[in-house]
């Protein structure tokens, strides 16, 4: 699987591939922006009006704040799911 960064280059969206960033500095990133931002920085940055759904402070979970999901059960009753190799 190749990174969206690479498909909106590609398609000419963006004139130079955009970086991929760990999730914790994006967020530090957009709630910095947050701080006192005008209508057109609200334009300019849409995900600021995500910050009141998503979990502020430290990470200390997968992306967006999920929980990673205990699959134990469902590698006991499903050969599929046990052969993926999952954790």
């Amino acid at each position: 699987m190749r990174p969206v960064t690479d498909a909106i280059f590609e398609r000419k969206v963006t004139s130079v591939p955009l970086p991929l960033i760990p999730f914790s500095e994006w967020f530090d990133k957009v709630e910095l922006s947050a701080k006192n931002a005008s209508g057109e920085n609200i334009k300019r940055i849409p995900a600021i009006k995500l910050l009141d759904f998503l979990p502020s402070g430290e990470m200390q979970s997968e992306v967006g704040g999920f929980t990673p999901f205990a699959i134990g059960m469902a590698q006991r009753v499903s050969l599929t799911v046990k052969e993926l190799g999952a954790p």
